[in-house]
């Protein structure tokens, strides 16, 4: 059952409607690392953080489901449009005024992701906050004012498939930390695998 939400924390969604290419096509949400599908990592990481907790898929919605999160489907499962396609979707959603954003496949989210964030657009007046490492920015760790939904929706209709675009149109606060651990290939996963 989907948890009631909780105003004074911001929603956060997690992308996990990715083709999972890398991986031959497997879903990377239920790719095990340590012990547990890496979603169950994400989530545990954001619970405290969230005011409710989204999803968005585009297969094994009922597994995904059972962490108590509401699932948003994909609208086009079998064609899969990239990032910002979830992005959309999880704005569209989200009950809350802010909706944190991170993929599925990033087991070590600080505690204070969203409080960190929180700050970093309060104090630059931004409607959208994304991490920035020293490798650049990563547009799936973000922090969005959710009153952008129908002009994401918009960018989306209109053909624009790539999520730092459509910030660059938007007041953005770059907030500046290490980049995050991502395990978006086989490599990366077998490199950090017996190190939680």
């Amino acid at each position: 059952m989907t948890a009631p939400h909780d105003a004074s924390k911001p929603s956060a969604g997690v992308l996990a409607g990715g083709a999972g290419t890398r991986f031959g096509g497997r879903d990377k949400g239920w790719i095990d690392w340590n012990g547990r599908p890496l979603i169950a990592w994400v989530i545990e990481a954001l619970r405290p953080q969230a005011g409710e907790l989204l999803i968005s898929a585009n297969r094994h919605l009922d597994r995904y489901a059972a962490f108590g999160a509401r699932v948003v489907a994909d609208e086009s499962p079998a064609d899969y449009q990239g990032p910002f396609a979830g992005i959309v979707q999880l704005l569209g959603a989200a009950r809350g005024d802010w909706l944190l954003c991170v993929p599925c496949d990033a087991p070590r989210l600080p505690p204070d992701l969203a409080a960190r964030f929180a700050a970093r657009v309060a104090d630059r007046g931004a409607d959208i906050g994304v991490l920035a490492g020293s490798d650049g920015i990563h547009p799936t760790f973000c922090y969005l004012r959710t009153a952008l939904a129908a002009d994401a929706r918009a960018a989306f209709d209109g053909g624009e498939r790539a999520p730092r675009r459509w910030f660059e149109r938007h007041r953005v606060a770059r907030l500046e930390s290490p980049s995050p651990l991502n395990l978006n290939t086989p490599e990366a996963l077998a490199s950090v695998r017996s190190d939680p």
